[in-house]
């Protein structure tokens, strides 16, 4: 997961779509570099809008809440990303 960059709550105003969306993005965020090596290791990860996804390796298969990794350890300059097979949504 990587770190993204988006405007404070405040400046979304009143507008439900952009609550919505800013919720959505920060669900696929953590914080800090979390390969695929440690991020096997935990049970959960909390990501940046609060929420925590489960992880669990299951035959080989890494799953992020109800996402599998299709990609592991993509190398950014803000994080590490790995791709997931779906869009996870807030509970």
């Amino acid at each position: 997961m990587a770190e993204i960059s988006l405007p404070p709550p405040s400046s979304l105003g009143r507008n439900p779509i952009l609550r919505a969306l800013r919720s959505v993005l920060l669900l696929h965020v953590a914080e800090g570099r979390l390969t695929a090596a440690k991020l096997t290791k935990r049970r959960s990860v909390k990501t940046l809008n609060g929420q925590r996804l489960s992880i669990r390796v299951r035959n080989g298969k890494v799953f992020v809440g109800r996402a599998r990794v299709v990609t592991a350890d993509v190398a950014a300059s803000n994080g590490v990303i790995h791709a997931i097979n779906r869009v996870l949504l807030p509970r």
